[in-house]
């Protein structure tokens, strides 16, 4: 996040940032946003003025706006977050953009794929920055996996991938509003709760596939949880199979019903061999990457651990357990990280083949 700032920086001042849309994900925003050094919330917005003034009595911020231009006109951010229901992000930020504003948009990004095309075409005709609310891909665990990846450390490409994203429907803030009220702006998606959800699940396969159009075979369906509750438009389990003409493959699984729900989610992500012979500098090598991992972990406090296992085959499986919405800032002390690492050079399977979990 801090180099993302710096890079909507072109000098060393004060970096003005506003939030539109003062609802629960805005708390979030706001309160990483004030542990950034030489970052400033300078005005929030929202359509609701009583919104936007409880938001800024508790942070606090100076200045709260009940309309978007006022905001712009008076505020002058240098980056906007857009917080609001995704029905309007669209409009927000391609006004933001229009105003010389780079942008942070809350996942999911717009409506549909034309919509984010648009965006992402005028943000590169003005020069402006735009980005989507992945904030999982910059967590430590996915940064690390994406630089042993890019190193060749863990093999020559992927071969296969799954993520499981598993997702409370039980008492929640979120989970009793969007089951309590049929009016809820979820269920206006064109995807519904799946749209809302599934994108973090989704992006961390998506960045190491090689290709824009790889085959999807999607199944989902309504669980009995949901049926007993009188449900019957809202899907909440999804299985995905994902397949590139490189056979690289992957699974995607979306439920409340995985062992371990709702505190397990992870990516497992199994690589090519390489001409590596095991060698002792190698081994060596490996050794101090898992110690390393195991300190970095370890260093969160009680509420991390790292594990390692006899050798199967040549993977990183990267967990996130437990992880509260409202915690962001501590998500890394909940991270368990397991790495597996295969000696022979037998094939590697599609599918399965997988200790314990």
């Amino acid at each position: 996040m801090n180099r993302y700032f710096e890079a909507c920086r072109p000098e060393q001042r004060m970096l003005r940032v506003a939030l539109v849309g003062c609802g629960k994900i805005a708390d979030d925003h706001a309160s990483q946003i004030q542990r950034i050094s030489g970052c400033e919330i300078v005005g929030v917005c929202d359509r609701e003025p009583l919104m936007a003034r409880q938001l800024s009595e508790r942070f606090p911020v100076r200045r709260c706006f009940g309309e978007l231009n006022e905001l712009l006109r008076v505020a002058k951010p240098d980056v906007v977050h857009v917080t609001t229901p995704p029905a309007s992000h669209f409009e927000i930020a391609k006004r933001c953009l229009e105003s010389g504003c780079h942008v942070y948009v809350e996942k999911p990004f717009t409506l549909d794929e034309g919509e984010a095309r648009r965006l992402i075409a005028l943000a590169e005709k003005v020069g402006l920055k735009l980005t989507a609310g992945h904030d999982d891909q910059f967590r430590h665990v996915a940064r690390r996996l994406r630089t042993l990846v890019q190193s060749g450390f863990l093999g020559t490409g992927p071969v296969h991938m799954e993520s499981y994203y598993c997702y409370e429907l039980g008492p929640s803030a979120y989970a009793g509003a969007f089951l309590g009220d049929k009016q809820h702006w979820a269920r206006r998606l064109p995807g519904k709760l799946l749209q809302n959800n599934i994108s973090h699940g989704v992006a961390r396969i998506a960045e190491f596939l090689t290709t824009e159009s790889p085959h999807v075979l999607a199944y989902g369906f309504t669980s009995p949880f949901l049926k007993e509750l009188g449900e019957s438009e809202i899907i909440d389990e999804l299985r995905v199979i994902i397949c590139e003409e490189e056979r690289v493959t992957a699974y995607f699984t979306f439920s409340r019903r995985c062992p371990g729900a709702p505190s397990v989610s992870y990516l497992r992500l199994a690589q090519r061999s390489d001409s590596r012979s095991g060698s002792g500098d190698t081994d060596q090598a490996w050794r101090r990457q898992v110690q390393e991992l195991r300190r970095e972990v370890h260093t969160a406090g009680d509420h991390g651990q790292a594990v390692s296992r006899e050798p199967c085959n040549e993977s990183a499986d990267f967990f996130w357990r437990g992880i509260p919405h409202e915690s962001r800032d501590e998500v890394s002390d909940r991270i368990v990280l397991q790495i597996h690492r295969r000696r022979d050079a037998g094939p590697h399977p599609v599918s399965g083949d997988s200790p314990d979990r």
